[in-house]
């Protein structure tokens, strides 16, 4: 038999309404402006080895397209991104290489505005192993994303 596939947790940021619907204290939580669940226990799920899923938007041209970022540290390529939406992402993702170094985190502005929601959504221009990556990622997950990056380089 083959081995059982983990489904990904999802991060505090990346919930989508299905999510909210079904749980009504996170749907309390993104009334009132917070993230849906804490994201401090995002870090502590990631530290104890759960895969981790986050909405990301990559830039491919000249433009950003949606997909899903995976973070599962115990995996061959700990940071692998997925085209497609968070609810039907592609099943052969790309790796994110190590080493990632992070090279600025800045706002969603210009053309990128138009593609994503600048106020939840922040863009993080990166390298690894020498090929440039930029995404946009939700605020609430940014500290996960970083880390995870961070850690990805020591396994």
């Amino acid at each position: 038999m083959g081995e059982r596939r983990v489904r990904p947790r999802r991060a505090a940021g990346t919930k989508t309404v299905l999510d909210l619907l079904r749980n009504f204290d996170q749907n309390r939580r993104v009334a009132r402006g917070l993230p849906a669940t804490d994201p401090a226990l995002d870090l502590e799920y990631l530290a104890e080895g759960d895969p981790m899923a986050v909405s990301a938007w990559r830039r491919l041209d000249s433009r950003l397209t949606p997909g899903t970022l995976i973070l599962n540290m115990k995996a061959e390529n700990p940071v692998m991104w997925h085209r497609g939406v968070l609810s039907r992402p592609a099943r052969i993702g790309v790796p994110v290489r190590v080493p990632i170094q992070v090279d600025s985190v800045n706002e969603v502005t210009g053309a990128d505005a138009r593609r994503v929601k600048s106020w939840m959504n922040c863009i993080v221009e990166a390298h690894a192993d020498g090929e440039p990556w930029t995404l946009a990622v939700p605020v609430f997950d940014l500290d996960l994303v970083l880390i995870a990056f961070e850690t990805a380089g020591t396994h």
